[in-house]
């Protein structure tokens, strides 16, 4: 491949790249404010936090910990319903090539 065409090609590439980064970055970002604000609205509820109320420092080194717990529950949660729901697309876009080659 001569130089100049694998100039072009790599310039091609990297501004795919970077817009589709792009794209998803902010796609994530409101996935990831929505799960921080599920977590600690589902704390609150669960234990709500006094105002006025000075708290020790092992009852605030449990609050952290049980915010990870739930943080890493909803994590886990929403890779296992992202994965089921390309897994369904996937399905569905097989039997629609599968109905359309028949």
């Amino acid at each position: 491949m001569k130089k100049e065409t694998r100039g072009i090609y790599y310039k091609a590439r990297k501004i795919l790249v970077q817009h589709f980064v792009d794209f998803t970055d902010g796609w994530n970002k409101e996935f990831h404010e929505a799960i921080e604000n599920n977590i600690f609205n589902e704390y609150q509820k669960k234990f709500p936090i006094i105002k006025g109320m000075e708290y020790t420092e092992e009852q605030l080194s449990e609050r952290k910990k049980t915010i990870e717990k739930m943080r890493e529950f909803y994590y886990q949660r929403m890779i296992q319903t992202a994965t089921l729901l390309l897994a369904s697309i996937s399905i569905i876009v097989a039997l629609i090539a599968l109905i359309l080659s028949i």
